[in-house]
């Protein structure tokens, strides 16, 4: 019977761990996208700084997307 239970505990540790990286691998990746995203908008900003209305129409729909999106990871 122990080493069943110990059988057990290993099994539950390593399944543990297994989906511990699994979700430090998700979230690096996830990180990297907005980095890149934000590099992105950021480029973007500065083109339409040079137009102001355009800039204020890509403000709020870059706001709202934002938001779209946080809204889906929650």
């Amino acid at each position: 019977m122990d080493s069943e239970l110990e059988l057990l505990i290993a099994f539950q540790s390593k399944i543990r761990t297994q989906a511990e990286m699994q979700r430090a691998k998700e979230r690096s990746e996830l990180e990297d996208r907005v980095r890149k995203r934000l590099y992105s908008l950021e480029r973007k900003v500065r083109l339409c700084g040079k137009r102001p209305m355009i800039g204020l129409i890509f403000t709020i729909a870059l706001v709202t997307q934002m938001e779209m999106e946080r809204q889906q990871f929650q």
